[in-house]
């Protein structure tokens, strides 16, 4: 996966997507700025690289035209931005009958990734396939205390898989005393 991070404008970012086509790149993620929806569609048009983005995409509706549009392959919903869990599986049924793919964007605290981990498990397989393709689960190793000490619980892993706890809940204890250390005021 090569993310962009918005950085370009779709003419510079189909220059890049076409020398970084021979290396078998899983998704080109957000090229283009989120408003640009024309600048998403010229650079899905022209590249064999799958298209992701979304990050940046708050409720259905917003996605809609990510979708409709055809702007991209993969759709990247942030829980923690577009809704919550009462709108991010809205999300998911509507790329799901458009036949994009949803991979979770994960960014922020410990608990946004325990909440994405959860929404994660509980999605369909998509794209809706006989053989459905593996789940991928965009999982941010820069330094972040939030991410990485306010949970008591650090997310398990087993090899290249997220394990998902079996009890009730987000399966997340909150570190009191990084709230403290972190309070304003």
């Amino acid at each position: 996966m090569v993310d962009a991070n918005h950085a370009y404008d779709a003419m510079t970012a189909i220059r890049l997507g076409r020398l970084i086509e021979p290396c078998d790149i899983a998704w080109f993620e957000e090229p283009v700025v989120p408003e640009s929806l024309d600048g998403y569609r010229e650079v899905r048009a022209a590249l064999r690289i799958p298209i992701a983005g979304g990050e940046a995409e708050c409720t259905r509706f917003g996605f809609r035209d990510l979708i409709t549009r055809r702007c991209v392959d993969i759709l990247q919903p942030d829980i923690c931005a577009c809704g919550g869990f009462t709108e991010a599986p809205r999300i998911a049924a509507l790329a799901s009958a458009w036949g994009v793919t949803v991979y979770p964007h994960v960014w922020g605290s410990a608990v946004g990734l325990h909440a994405s981990r959860e929404w994660a498990a509980a999605l369909p397989p998509n794209p809706a396939a006989l053989v459905p393709g593996e789940l991928w689960f965009e999982l941010d190793r820069t330094e972040n205390p939030f991410r990485e000490r306010l949970s008591s619980e650090p997310v398990a892993r087993a090899g290249d898989l997220i394990e998902v706890p079996t009890r009730p809940g987000l399966g997340v204890g909150v570190g009191r005393s990084v709230l403290a250390r972190y309070r304003a005021g």
